[in-house]
């Protein structure tokens, strides 16, 4: 289950790597509640979500039955049964705004104490985390409850509920049938969203970075976006340009420093801890200096 995160945030927890809260000068690693589809425990548990939640049974379905399934519609009920019963075990919004609440330090061996009924060391191992000795938990009292509900839900429920995480992930990237099911699920019922953004437009932004609209895995960042950025650059953002703005920024940065060194509130100590972290910054600005090489990259319309 630790490798289905890595590679499709598909995890009855979830984790990342953070700034400690208690200790800004480290990082730590966070466990958190997961396994839902739905956006929130609120779509499964009040009336009001009665026809979201009949929609994503139907799409959960609709995938178990594209990828060839056994059972489909048997085992779609199941998962949509099984992520309900997650949801009755997870903690609110609201509870999750608590700041001291979701800070619960523990060694791995205490969390499969506190936690059992889930192999948190093999979870671990397999997101490349073996090594790991100290934890956070965010939300503590649903940890022993999800643990239980994964130890008692049948083999069969749970991989058909991994199987389906995978396509949904993988969804806006595939087919036809695939990416028309994930919009009309995410994009129109959850989102309200009239009409898909034609195929191309999605190809460009994955490629480049941006969001097509509905949560696609590789949109923020894009699978190639700084392989796109050379290209843009080389044609619209001549160095000259960036030249000037450089010089702009350069001539900014020499204005504070100034400003600084004439402020008369402020005492000489505090003068150069300013002028200290002025010179800490790196001018970023139009494109990298220095970028990856794609010209040995082979694109290939079947791969």
């Amino acid at each position: 289950m630790g490798r289905e995160w890595l590679d499709y945030e598909s995890s009855l927890f979830s984790y990342g790597i953070e700034v400690d809260l208690k200790d800004p000068s480290k990082y730590a690693f966070y466990l958190r509640q997961g396994g839902l589809g739905l956006p929130d425990r609120d779509y499964y548990l009040k009336p009001e979500f009665e026809k979201q939640k009949a929609a994503y049974q139907t799409y959960v379905t609709t995938l178990l039955k594209l990828v060839a399934w056994p059972e489909a519609v048997a085992r779609a009920k199941d998962v949509v049964d099984f992520e309900t019963r997650v949801a009755e075990a997870s903690w609110t919004k609201a509870e999750q705004r608590n700041l001291d609440a979701i800070y619960n330090p523990m060694t791995v061996d205490e969390l499969a104490k506190f936690a059992p009924g889930f192999n948190w060391k093999g979870f671990l191992g397999t997101a490349k985390m073996d090594n790991l000795t100290r934890v956070i938990i965010a939300e503590k009292s649903a940890f022993p409850k999800l643990a239980d509900i994964y130890a008692k839900t049948p083999l069969e429920t749970i991989r058909a509920w991994h199987a389906f995480h995978i396509a949904d992930n993988a969804a806006p990237y595939l087919s036809k049938a695939f990416t028309a099911a994930y919009f009309d699920l995410h994009g129109k019922t959850l989102s309200g969203q009239k009409e898909q953004q034609a195929r191309w437009k999605r190809a460009i932004t994955t490629v480049s970075g941006g969001d097509f609209g509905v949560g696609d895995r590789f949109g923020t960042f894009g699978t190639m976006g700084f392989g796109v950025g050379q290209l843009y650059s080389a044609k619209y953002f001549p160095a000259e340009a960036k030249a000037k703005i450089q010089a702009l920024v350069t001539n900014l940065m020499a204005a504070y420093r100034s400003r600084i060194q004439k402020l008369d509130w402020m005492d000489d100590n505090t003068k150069e801890q300013a002028l200290q972290k002025l010179d800490t910054y790196t001018i970023k600005v139009g494109y990298p200096d220095h970028t990856r090489d794609y010209s040995k990259l082979v694109v290939r319309k079947d791969d």
